[in-house]
């Protein structure tokens, strides 16, 4: 009897081990919108998800807060001024840009105006008959925040509704976008989303059949897909409208001289508004020695699993200098999901050895995408090899394992070879890859990294100066060649600005009593020169 117990138990575990993976089900609206694209229909303005995110209303901690009857973000002075998509269908961009705008001003950093112009044309995603006026989502607006592309200044590439305009690339300006939520419909949830993170980015069916230009409200009651985004800037509870009493503030994209100056009444019982809610609540300031180790350029397309909530997903990332590795991050698709990281020097077949660093476990509230930073940051080598290791569990959804891949008339990445693994078990992996049929497709986990040699990034511009000693201790001095105006900036191996001063001498001692010991950078900016130079402080 024990012999027979043992060969069940082993047969048991062979059959786990060898359990093929099976991708989640189509969102039945994105296979409508498809088809529609497939077939030359006019299908801009707002995308579906390819694969529906997964709400089981746990999320309670919203339910028994008391909103004020009326909040309107527009009083509050978090809000950009309105714009005009004109005849072009990407007033997603403008529903995008709205909210991180907001949300940067609820976060005080300023005003900023970015280039929906940048994203329309770099997104990476398969155009359609409108070219680059075709359609988008949340996702893909983020798949291009999320990777250094964007967002840019508007004066930098100004908007001009041409469907024929092309990419040119940029590198972010400022900042770097590390979170995303998708919210669920509900009432509570979606009005705290906006005291807590600003306007935020919504959808609809419009149709002017039911807008009433005299008090700027819309009612709709009918069950045709979504196909306009728009920017979600408060309520009133006691706005009267054709659905009934209590209504949304909406920004179109439409500019300011259509509405209520842009802006619009969207009733509570409209049964098509809330399809998809979103907004962009994390950041990071960017500095050249930033960098982001990913295969999913074009982010989450779909999940796979073992029917199954738990997951494993292991990517190998090979470094391109001398590099800190300080930050993980993936996307996940269920509320209330848990992610776990790990990461390892080597991986030989089913086995992963010396163990580098591990990070969670961490339970997020909304599906989206979740980036944590490294306690203390992995120092690796040029060219050297590490393998990160994502265990997904996800609340009565038995996809967790988010990936990315191809999809008619929507994505067309490039999808790498040895480089990702799935597994429902965390011990065998099975490959992903461009080389395994049926499987073409990238894993979404991404590791951040600084280079620590500056070198790369020094522009010698006549400038120089010289910084010393080195390593310094309470003090350091720089020496310029000249007396002019200078900014001096000292940013820590994260990209955190932690000291700035102006000089115009020839000479200057600054003391690093407030700093710890580490590796900086000093950047002078002199005119529009700029000189960097690393800076060791024992």
């Amino acid at each position: 009897m024990k012999r027979l117990f043992i060969i069940t138990i082993t047969l048991i575990l062979a059959i786990s081990n060898f359990a093929q993976d099976i991708e989640a089900p189509v969102n039945p609206e994105f296979v409508r919108w498809q088809q529609k694209q497939l077939n030359g229909e006019a299908a801009c303005g707002d995308i579906p998800y390819y694969v529906a995110p997964y709400f089981q209303n746990e999320q309670n901690s919203t339910k028994d807060i008391q909103f004020d009857p009326v909040y309107d973000l527009r009083s509050e002075g978090y809000v950009t001024s309105v714009k005009d998509q004109a005849a072009c269908g990407v007033c997603w961009t403008f529903a995008t840009m709205g909210s991180i705008e907001s949300f940067l001003l609820k976060s005080g950093e300023g005003v900023y105006d970015f280039s929906e112009q940048n994203m329309r044309t770099c997104h990476g995603f398969i155009l359609g008959d409108n070219l680059t006026c075709s359609g988008g989502s949340p996702k893909k607006a983020f798949a291009y925040l999320s990777r250094i592309d964007g967002p840019i200044d508007e004066t930098v590439l100004p908007y001009d509704a041409d469907e024929n305009a092309t990419c040119t690339e940029y590198r972010a300006s400022d900042f770097c976008f590390n979170q995303f939520k998708i919210f669920p419909s509900d009432m509570a949830v979606v009005k705290q989303a906006v005291l807590d993170y600003g306007a935020i980015y919504t959808n609809m069916y419009y149709d002017g059949v039911y807008y009433n230009s005299s008090d700027y409200t819309y009612y709709y009651d009918g069950a045709e897909d979504t196909d306009n985004a728009v920017l979600l800037c408060g309520w009133d509870d006691n706005k009267v409208t054709a659905g009934g009493t209590g209504a949304w503030i909406v920004r179109n994209s439409w500019d300011d001289d259509w509405g209520d100056n842009g802006y619009f009444y969207i009733s509570y019982n409209d049964t098509k508004y809330l399809t998809s809610v979103a907004a962009f609540p994390g950041y990071k300031e960017v500095i050249p020695v930033d960098t982001i180790y990913m295969y999913n350029e074009l982010g989450w397309i779909s999940n796979t699993g073992y029917s199954a909530e738990t997951g494993y997903g292991l990517v190998k990332f090979v470094t391109g200098g001398e590099n800190e590795i300080n930050g993980l991050g993936t996307y996940v698709n269920t509320e209330g999901a848990t992610i776990s990281f790990e990461v390892y020097d080597d991986k030989v077949d089913n086995t992963l050895s010396n163990l580098l660093t591990t990070l969670g476990p961490f339970t997020v509230d909304y599906p989206g995408y979740y980036s944590y930073e490294i306690p203390s940051p992995i120092l690796l080598d040029d060219g050297e090899d590490f393998y990160v290791k994502v265990e997904y569990n996800t609340p009565g959804y038995n996809y967790p394992i988010p990936f990315e891949k191809f999809s008619d008339g929507y994505a067309d990445p490039q999808i790498e070879t040895g480089v990702c693994w799935i597994s429902s078990t965390g011990a065998s992996w099975f490959a992903y890859g461009n080389d395994v049929e049926g499987k073409e497709r990238d894993l979404t986990i991404r590791a951040y990294a600084h280079d620590v040699n500056v070198s790369n990034i020094i522009e010698n511009n006549g400038d120089d100066f010289k910084l010393y000693p080195q390593p310094a201790e309470n003090l350091v001095i720089l020496e310029f060649n000249n007396e002019q105006n200078r900014t001096i900036e000292i940013y820590d191996i994260r990209g955190r600005l932690v000291l700035t001063t102006e000089s115009s001498s020839n000479m200057l001692e600054l003391s690093l009593n407030e700093l710890n010991s580490g590796c900086y950078f000093v950047k002078v900016l002199c005119k529009s020169n700029v000189n960097t130079k690393r800076l060791i402080i024992n």
